[in-house]
């Protein structure tokens, strides 16, 4: 029956992919203000499927590595730099990082917390970038640099396919372990915050944020972090990188410090590119990660990235535990470059030092993204 719905959803994925036209968002002056507004969005329905080494859970998500959403930009350029306002939210799917064995939340649930971005932007050449509101802290993405093209499917963020399963024991009984416990990647995330991006020296941006959990009644932090970035794109190869460190205190958790990084370099030619990231943060344990991808075009449907990842992680849980994941993606795009559809696999196995032994997990994850 999971084998059947999944071939279902992945053929309804497919005919979505190839018959649907592209809608971009139209430049709309404003003269009485000056500039101009821009508005875009996309829909990321998905399949999720995790056999959890008993029980096999199924249902529709929206896919949180790249979520459903809505947003509008205005810009006005002056003289000495440019205005932008940039309004974004998630349009409050359930989420596939939501799901789980135990929970069955609505299918749609919007929230403040599904607000992304409410920002104020000025950008200059001279001097850099600098924000206010709610948006990306600097360390926002260090983690996840990419260019496998399969990101959407299959990252180093593995939470965002099925972070809130349960892994289950030899025994039968759901464990207090969580996929999204065990299998942290430590990226920064979006809060309302002021940042600063340096401008770009040969590819070297240097930023700085300081912000707060705003959008949360129960969870108060207060965040910092420095990060460099690096871009690239040469003749032959292709290359980006990150690094960054990041403060967390909390009123309600304990405090942490987190150092995390990663780097992407693609092969022009071949198409074939090889990605890793790391971290370590001093109240949990340190994890690395490994991905290597090939990106090929086809002439008469459009380019495909496929891929396969490790990912191995100490002390995540508990002094002593250890988690394993082995991942692979593949990603199609078609002719209508805003639209794709793409299928991953993702293997989980956990160990620790208690009388526990824990089953091994699966999950299958398909879909189609649209944007617009």
């Amino acid at each position: 029956m999971i084998r059947q719905s999944a071939a279902r959803i992945l053929a309804f994925v497919l005919s979505v992919g190839v018959t649907t036209p592209a809608m971009a968002g139209d430049l709309i002056d404003t003269p009485l203000i000056g500039g101009t507004l821009e508005y875009y969005g996309q829909l990321s329905p998905a399949y999720l499927i995790f056999d959890d080494g008993d029980l096999k859970s199924d249902g529709f998500v929206d896919n949180t590595n790249s979520n459903s959403r809505i947003g509008i930009w205005y810009r006005r350029p002056f003289r000495w730099g440019r205005l932008n306002i940039n309004l974004e939210t998630a349009i409050g799917f359930r989420g596939s990082n939501a799901a789980s064995q135990r929970l069955s939340n609505d299918y749609w649930n919007w929230t403040r917390s599904s607000i992304r971005k409410a920002e104020i932007i000025w950008e200059t050449e001279r001097f850099g970038t600098f924000y206010v509101g709610q948006g990306s802290m600097a360390s926002d993405g260090v983690a996840n640099k990419d260019l496998s093209g399969t990101s959407i499917v299959s990252n180093v963020g593995i939470p965002d396919t099925a972070g809130a399963f349960f892994l289950r024991t030899q025994a039968g009984a759901l464990s207090t372990v969580a996929v999204g416990t065990a299998f942290p990647n430590f990226d920064g995330g979006r809060r309302g915050r002021v940042r600063y991006d340096s401008p770009s020296y040969r590819g070297l941006v240097v930023s700085t944020s300081i912000g707060e959990q705003i959008l949360s009644s129960t969870v108060t932090t207060k965040d910092s972090d420095i990060t460099l970035r690096y871009d690239h794109d040469g003749p032959r190869f292709k290359v980006t990188a990150a690094g960054g460190y990041t403060w967390v205190d909390r009123q309600t958790l304990v405090n942490n410090r987190t150092a995390m990084g990663s780097v992407s370099i693609e092969h022009k030619a071949s198409g074939v590119s090889f990605t890793m990231s790391s971290g370590t943060r001093d109240t949990a344990g340190n994890y690395r990660y490994f991905k290597l991808g090939y990106r090929a075009g086809i002439s008469r449907v459009g380019p495909f990235s496929v891929s396969l990842d490790y990912y191995g992680a100490n002390n995540m849980v508990s002094s002593g535990s250890r988690s394993e994941s082995y991942g692979f993606g593949i990603i199609q795009r078609f002719s209508n470059p805003r639209v794709e559809a793409y299928a991953g696999i993702r293997s989980y196995g956990f160990t620790d030092l208690s009388s526990l032994d824990y089953q091994d997990a699966y999950s299958v994850l398909v879909g189609t993204r649209w944007k617009f």
